[in-house]
């Protein structure tokens, strides 16, 4: 904060001065550091190590930048449609045929001819052979007939409507019609769902259940689809080991922690459109990392946590612009996760999360996901959250705030959420038992997130 000086009432002393720190009676007789001499009571050039929040990127602005860092990536390859689960379209898929392929009886029953139709009951009808599925029946429905049929099977040529057992009883060979039946009740005509021909699935789908259901229905075999984005996950910090390693004394080396985020971001980022290759641990210095980038030249992305606020300690971005690449480091408008890096290396685009588990743990989400689905081909869903409302009050503070939220009922309609008084970014157990992200912007507005929203279901 600069010296307000003399407009406070509080110009230093002739001693303070000489000393270069004055006593500020307004934060409780806090030491102070002296501005450079400049007049005004005002530095020339006031140091300021953090970007002003009108700097900041908002939420918003952040994954337009973060998505216009990578496009979709290019070709595709042939799978039997059994192994395409989860993955994209690359071409649109026609129907091989009509769908269904014939008239079919939507319901068990018995098939009438037209002169039955609107009948009063009771109406006796002469009871032929029962048609299975699967085998069709190329004779005619005569007159006065009722041909007994089960769900899915083909109904005879000539049948009007199909009526519902319980809509009827037998008498020896009779079928005894008890309800009215109107034209093409219980049937699905063919070509019902799609002719042959029309285009059932558009490119850039993924093939979920029901597409994939879709498209077997529609006739199709193999299918073309994109191939799997490469992404590399890389963690940097020289106090980091692997998950579960110890000394060979059999103890933690003292200073060291567990990496917590390349499990986190394996399992936010695992898609079947996705290949993840494991990058490893950077140590803080120019070679290690460059190590790890050098085995990265043939991705599509590597995603890494560390080294995004640019400080003298972060040795990501040094190391990318001594190999030629170019480097951004943005301040973003929320809290964890405010420093983002973006670069490029080449043809390969990096995204920079901040260390603290948590801070990485909310940009994955809010940025590195939906930039591998983009990648993958897919179109990233917008981050708009259901709004809710918090059980207890929160003071919204300057920056928009993603919490770990637990559902606890309703309120007015909206979601009722419950978020820890006390936050930290390292802290990892409230997430453990959360539902989702709370999100308070500055104006106090609450929007829930579940995760499983967030991480592409």
């Amino acid at each position: 904060m600069p010296w307000c000086g003399p407009r406070c009432g509080t110009a230093p002393s002739p001693a303070a001065r000489s000393t270069g720190r004055w006593r500020d009676p307004r934060r409780s007789g806090r030491w102070r550091a002296m501005p450079a001499e400049g007049g005004a009571g005002r530095p020339l050039a006031p140091r300021r190590l953090a970007p002003a929040p009108a700097a900041r990127l908002s939420v918003a602005a952040a994954r337009e930048r973060v998505l216009a860092l990578a496009a979709p990536v290019p070709g595709h390859e042939t799978l039997p449609l059994m192994a395409a689960a989860g993955r994209v379209l690359a071409e649109d898929l026609p129907a091989a045929r009509d769908m269904p392929p014939f008239d079919t009886a939507a319901m068990d029953g018995f098939a009438i001819g037209p002169e039955a139709l609107d009948r009063e009951p009771p109406l006796p009808l002469r009871r032929r052979a029962a048609i299975p599925p699967g085998h069709p029946d190329a004779r005619p429905l005569a007159a006065g007939e009722a041909a007994r049929v089960l769900t899915g099977a083909a109904v005879p040529p000539g049948t009007a409507a199909v009526i519902f057992e319980e809509g009827c009883r037998l008498e020896g060979e009779q079928v005894v019609l008890l309800r009215r039946v109107s034209a093409g009740q219980h049937i699905r005509p063919r070509g019902e769902d799609a002719a042959a021909g029309t285009v059932v699935l558009r490119a850039g789908r993924r093939l979920g259940a029901a597409r994939l259901g879709l498209a077997a229905a529609a006739g199709a075999g193999p299918v073309v689809v994109r191939r799997q984005a490469r992404i590399g996950i890389l963690s940097t910090g020289s106090e980091l080991l692997p998950p579960g390693a110890i000394g060979p004394d059999g103890r933690i080396p003292a200073g060291t922690i567990p990496d917590a985020n390349r499990p986190m971001l394996r399992a936010i980022l695992a898609d079947p459109c996705v290949a993840l290759r494991d990058l490893g641990i950077a140590r803080d210095d120019d070679a290690a990392v460059a190590a790890c980038l050098a085995a990265a030249r043939d991705l599509d992305l590597v995603v890494s946590t560390g080294s995004a606020a640019g400080s003298e300690a972060d040795r990501l971005g040094p190391a990318i612009r001594a190999l030629g690449g170019d480097v951004a480091h943005l301040a973003l408008a929320q809290r964890p996760g405010k420093p983002l890096l973006l670069a490029r290396l080449g043809a390969l685009p990096l995204l920079g999360l901040a260390g603290n588990p948590v801070a990485a743990l909310v940009g994955a989400l809010l940025y590195a996901r939906p930039l591998v689905e983009r990648i993958a081909g897919l179109a990233p869903s917008a981050l708009l959250g259901q709004p809710a409302r918090l059980a207890q009050p929160r003071e919204a503070g300057e920056r928009t705030e993603f919490l770990p939220a637990r559902l606890a009922g309703e309120a007015a309609g909206l979601p009722l959420l419950e978020v820890p008084r006390r936050f930290g970014s390292a802290r990892l157990t409230p997430f453990a038992e959360a539902d989702g992200l709370a999100e308070i912007r500055p104006d106090g507005a609450v929007r829930f997130h579940a995760f499983e929203m967030l991480a592409g279901g």
